[in-house]
């Protein structure tokens, strides 16, 4: 089993055990965010896949479709950059993380001036989904 550890590079992350060889919680929580390199490759063709596949699947052309446009695929392709070389880009994770950001406090500000009609497009509830991502 060392073998493979030693072909693959590095070691996966180890669960710590007692001396009796007993895990001492069931399921640990910082095993959840371990980033996996099989997340990370299955994430960038998809997100390249959305940068190209989106301006394609655009109708009519306008300003306002434009800058969406170069926004969400700009953010797609940053992210998938930032996953790919991780330890290069540390600013591009941040970068995408503000952009979201931006973009969720963009959708706020147009469904509260612009599109108060419908129950769920309440102050609070704006301010819910911002807050939350709900």
């Amino acid at each position: 089993m060392e073998a493979i550890y030693l072909v693959c590079g590095a070691r996966g992350p180890q669960l710590m055990r007692d001396p009796l060889g007993v895990i001492p919680m069931a399921v640990r929580p910082d095993h959840f965010f371990i980033p996996t390199p099989f997340v990370r490759w299955a994430l960038i063709p998809a997100l390249l896949l959305f940068a190209v596949g989106m301006p394609l699947m655009m109708d009519e052309w306008t300003i306002g479709r434009i800058l969406l446009m170069t926004a969400l695929s700009g953010t797609a392709v940053l992210y998938a950059a930032a996953l790919a070389w991780p330890s290069r880009l540390q600013w591009a994770s941040r970068a995408v993380a503000g952009m979201v950001f931006v973009f969720y406090l963009i959708y706020t500000i147009h469904q509260w001036f612009f599109r108060m009609r419908h129950y769920y497009s309440t102050s609070q509830h704006l301010m819910l989904r911002l807050v939350t991502h709900y």
